[in-house]
């Protein structure tokens, strides 16, 4: 990559007049720089452990490794981790996911400075609309940590701390290949006691395809208030917009294998050339924290749309738009209770009020379809976590009760300990339980030739356990062993299959007439298609009670209906 001199001159101008605008504006200032915690990890417990004696696996990507390495974006930060693996779909500013031991992304929670960022509707986190300009560091712990966070955090949690303020003010002006071009600049500034941090970037990426360009135009702005009360009061806001072209796979070397739509659309490197998704994201958060209590609340917004067009292999065009608007709002409240010189007890409780609109026009042969739906979720939780450090044992039991508005109450439990066996041994362990309700989309997608939602599911469920040690037999090496298992349950909603049918070979399916009231519940079960076998009837209908949905809607109030459903018993 080279800086500055490979530039255009347009990015150069257009950058430099916004930040010079900004330091006029405030002028200089001469303040100290803030004090700098850097060996205190904060994301696998509530309350904050020496990274030395971390009784976890986790791993710290600091502000100073950032710094000398100075990568593009967050997932560019965090490929080398060992246990994670970085999924990007195309060049730089394309679909970017995270996986944490073979899991899927929407096992992931990933939050920044504590507030989540996956979508309610998809469940999963696109990293590659993150610059780096604004974080401090960034914490992984592995595992499952639904006792402290949560659904999501089935296999791990990602935390992405944003920096406070300093004397910095720079303007960073990049350039590179495939038409790379990268403008951002820092803004920090005292007013009074206050401390004011704005952070806008704006990159462009032409890719290496057709159709594989990018642009990303982000702000970021964090003022920390010291002396409110007792403690620190912070306020975060930012603007994150995004678009980028979908090419598709690339199209097969024999045409004779190429499907309609790209003979139709495409060319030798691209399946479409017109397809193209782009996103808006504000979002706000506001926090107070003392030595033993924390308040805050935030509340995030996501529109992200998408526009594909493929051949119908008549001749003609399927043209496809899908807006989809979501929202989630969340209060959060914890006491720190030192009640032992050697323990400190944490309480706490949070309130998330997720919601989601889905509105999408399709055109083939001339006729317009639109689909449009909506969705919602609250989930009260509770939450507490003991901490205990002795000289040679550090150990933590967090428990956490959280009752989604449309599922039954999910308890996450999590013990981890670290003992120190020697000076240069210690031996790490831990058990936990996660769990991931189904996203909106998962649920309620109205069913269209391509898929559908499934009223049925159930929260995904995982229990794990793992052992290992952290040993320094020499001061020039480490070693660094974890070993794990996870046992993961899907959401599924199909009953246990009967022992009794499964000794004896027994398939069958079977279809279901539900009624549901205004509330979701089921008040009546009938089988209108036997599986030819009693025992997989009754397994179906005893599992059928059980199950809730959601309410059936008409001019905005919920009503009864009734839906068919077909449970499928087969042997593996």
């Amino acid at each position: 990559m080279a800086h500055c001199a490979l530039t255009p001159v347009r990015l150069a101008s257009r950058a430099a007049l916004c930040v010079l605008a900004l330091l006029m504006v405030f002028g200089p200032t001469h303040a100290e720089e803030p004090t700098r915690v850097e060996d205190a990890v904060v994301t696998g417990t509530y309350d904050p452990f020496p990274v030395d004696r971390v009784p976890t696996n986790a791993s710290i990507v600091t502000r100073r490794a950032i710094e000398l390495r100075r990568p593009l974006d967050v997932p560019e930060m965090l490929g080398d981790l060992s246990g994670l693996n970085v999924l990007r779909f195309g060049a730089l500013g394309s679909l970017t996911t995270l996986q944490i031991r073979g899991s899927g992304a929407t096992d992931v929670l990933v939050l920044q400075d504590g507030r989540p960022l996956n979508q309610p509707s998809v469940g999963n986190v696109d990293f590659a609309t993150m610059p780096v300009d604004y974080v401090d560091r960034v914490e992984v712990v592995r595992g499952p940590y639904s006792a402290l966070y949560g659904g999501y955090a089935m296999s791990g949690v990602v935390n992405i701390l944003t920096r406070p303020g300093s004397d910095k003010r720079e303007i960073r002006l990049e350039g590179g290949g495939q038409g790379t071009s990268i403008a951002s600049g820092t803004l920090s500034t005292k007013l009074g006691k206050a401390r004011l941090e704005l952070v806008p970037t704006w990159r462009t990426v032409n890719g290496a395809r057709p159709n594989s360009q990018s642009e990303l135009r982000n702000v970021f702005a964090r003022l920390d208030v010291p002396d409110v009360g007792k403690g620190t009061l912070s306020l975060r806001g930012g603007l994150n917009g995004s678009s980028v072209g979908v090419p598709g796979p690339e199209p097969a070397a024999d045409p004779a294998l190429r499907t309609a739509s790209q003979l139709t659309l495409g060319n030798n490197l691209v399946s479409s050339t017109v397809d193209r998704q782009s996103g808006n994201e504000v979002f706000g958060h506001v926090e107070w924290s003392d030595e033993r209590f924390l308040v805050r609340a935030w509340t995030s917004a996501w529109a992200p749309t998408f526009h594909s067009e493929f051949a119908d292999g008549f001749g003609g065009l399927t043209v496809s738009d899908t807006t989809t608007r979501q929202y989630s709002t969340a209060f959060e409240a914890r006491a720190r209770l030192p009640h032992l010189k050697e323990s400190v007890l944490t309480l706490g409780g949070m309130w998330q009020h997720d919601a989601m609109g889905y509105g999408s026009t399709s055109t083939a042969f001339g006729t317009s379809t639109l689909t449009q739906f909506s969705s919602t979720r609250t989930t009260p939780s509770l939450c507490a976590e003991e901490a205990l450090v002795l000289p040679r044992l550090q150990a933590t039991l967090g428990m956490r009760y959280d009752r989604p508005s449309d599922f039954p109450g999910q308890l996450s439990p999590r013990l981890q300990a670290r003992f120190e066996a020697a000076d240069w041994l210690a031996l790490r362990g831990a058990w936990g339980r996660g769990y991931r309700a189904p996203t909106l989309l998962e649920l309620d997608f109205p069913p269209d030739p391509f898929v559908s939602g499934n009223p049925n599911l159930l929260p995904q469920r995982s229990t794990s356990y793992e052992l290992g040690f952290d040993a320094l037999p020499h001061r020039t090496a480490r070693v660094r062993f974890t070993w794990f298992n996870d046992d993961v349950k899907d959401g599924s909603g199909t009953p246990p299959y009967p022992a009794a049918a499964r000794a004896d070979g027994v398939e069958g399916t079977v279809d279901l007439v539900l009624e549901i009231d205004a509330s979701g519940a089921v008040t009546a079960v009938r089988v209108v298609s036997s599986s030819g076998s009693a025992v997989l009837d009754t397994a179906a209908e005893r599992a059928a009670w059980s199950w809730r949905f959601r309410p059936g809607m008409r001019d905005g109030v919920a009503v009864s209906w009734s839906v068919c459903r077909a449970v499928v018993f087969r042997l593996e």
